[in-house]
């Protein structure tokens, strides 16, 4: 039997080294998937959230949960530092977050972990929707999560998903490998291809 410990390092590596696969063949133009939020979803406010909320914006999708305190604070962190960096090149993206725990999430939780980080800002929104709805989602996203955890972790990836205003996915990104300036190159050149 594997040590749990043992698993979880497994399945990050094995996301990861996925995650990367899935990046070059989106990045590389290979996957212009329409991206589309099946079943019920909803922000940090109790507010309904569907596909047309992501009509006409820019934007950036990365998995987070509000008990994590490893990963998703950093993830978040890098992501706050890209926007910024995007809105000075006069790209106002609107960013998601989509909760990879939503059994214990609450809409409370996702609007407190928000506020811990004060990253309660205007186009920005952590949303849950169903264990399946979440699973499919980071699938048309090129992000995965296991769905074994433990008290203390769920295994997944830090990749940024960039959707366009069309809809369609134009690139992802893994957010730990590359700098802000860097991650913001890769974004305005996947927004240029049409």
């Amino acid at each position: 039997m594997i040590h749990p410990l043992m698993r979880t390092t497994l399945l990050t590596a094995i996301l990861f080294i996925s995650s990367q696969v899935f990046s070059s063949q989106v990045f590389s133009g290979q996957n212009m998937a329409q991206v589309e939020l099946g079943g019920t979803w909803s922000d940090q406010t109790g507010r309904s959230f569907t596909s047309k909320r992501l009509a006409g914006h820019v934007t950036l999708v990365t998995l987070a949960y509000t008990t994590c305190r490893t990963l998703c604070p950093m993830v978040a962190e890098r992501v706050k530092a890209v926007d910024e960096a995007l809105l000075k090149k006069n790209i106002k993206a609107q960013v998601v977050l989509v909760s990879i725990d939503p059994d214990s999430e609450t809409t409370e939780s996702l609007n407190a972990w928000l506020k811990s980080r004060r990253l309660v800002r205007e186009r920005w929104y952590f949303i849950k929707g169903s264990l399946k709805e979440t699973q499919a989602l980071a699938g048309v996203v090129g992000q995965g999560f296991s769905e074994h955890k433990t008290p203390e972790h769920i295994a997944h990836t830090s990749i940024l998903a960039i959707i366009g205003s069309d809809g369609k996915l134009k690139t992802t990104i893994e957010l730990m490998n590359h700098e802000p300036a860097e991650i913001v190159g890769k974004i305005q050149t996947a927004l240029a291809r049409r």
